[in-house]
């Protein structure tokens, strides 16, 4: 894990492209896939298309940061790993308001999508902090 950090850390447009496609991925399955298809989850479409709504937005600005900055940025990185996190919460909680309207199906999506972006926000935790270290 440490060579891909430091990777990474030196080629910080690879990361911000990597969350970049995470996220289009999320919006594509949230708004085209499971609100299509809402009864295979069990979460209302609403929240399906607010879901899809914020990860399009995540794609943005981590396609933004990837064309436009020149430099690593550490704080660009953080404020990635920090909007990740507050999404892994916010889906974390509609977890919990609709537990009882899942199904398994769509409780297996919901909990391997935050087990990812988890493991994302880690890794660019550790790239930032790898980038202040340089």
């Amino acid at each position: 894990m440490q060579r891909i950090t430091e990777y990474l850390a030196k080629r910080t447009r690879v990361l911000f492209l990597m969350d970049a496609f995470g996220a289009l991925i999320t919006a594509f399955m949230l708004g085209i896939i499971w609100y299509n298809c809402c009864p295979w989850t069990g979460m209302p479409p609403g929240v399906l298309r607010k879901l899809a709504l914020i990860a399009l937005l995540l794609c943005s600005y981590s396609g933004v940061c990837a064309l436009l900055l020149k430099k690593r940025r550490s704080s660009f990185i953080k404020g990635m790993a920090i909007a990740n996190l507050l999404y892994c919460i916010l889906t974390s909680v509609l977890l919990v308001i609709y537990y009882t309207e899942l199904t398994i199906l769509g409780i297996i999506y919901f909990v391997a999508e935050l087990l990812v972006i988890t493991l994302l926000v880690w890794l660019e935790y550790k790239v930032a902090v790898a980038i202040d270290k340089t």
